[in-house]
């Protein structure tokens, strides 16, 4: 939707961008809200404001993981954080373990 004032034209955040990049960005968000991909950073961003409240949760959780994207692509690093249960608490450093030896295959 798009409207004007005056010399003013404003159009709503979810109409500005690529449309394939957002649509891309909308599907992997789905995908990381599914039960079996949880506990990940989207899930507990998106659990957060849907708990205070806030209409636009998926744009939101689609903006944080462009963000998180863009970080990995600009430091070179792989995506490190730490693994969270449904709980909100960090997993064990046990667990972890276990998670990155069937991660590499071992």
């Amino acid at each position: 939707m798009r409207e004007e004032s005056g010399q003013l034209v404003r159009t709503r955040l979810t109409e500005v961008g690529n449309k394939y990049a957002q649509r891309a960005l909308h599907l992997w968000v789905m995908r990381l809200l599914a039960g079996d991909k949880r506990p990940n950073p989207i899930a507990a961003h998106f659990d957060r404001l849907k708990a205070q409240g806030h209409r636009y949760t998926m744009a939101t959780c689609r903006n944080h993981l462009a963000t998180i994207l863009a970080g990995i692509a600009r430091s070179g690093k792989p995506c490190n954080w730490p693994l969270q249960r449904s709980n909100g608490h960090l997993a064990d450093a046990e667990s972890e373990q276990v998670l990155s030896a069937a991660a590499t295959g071992e």
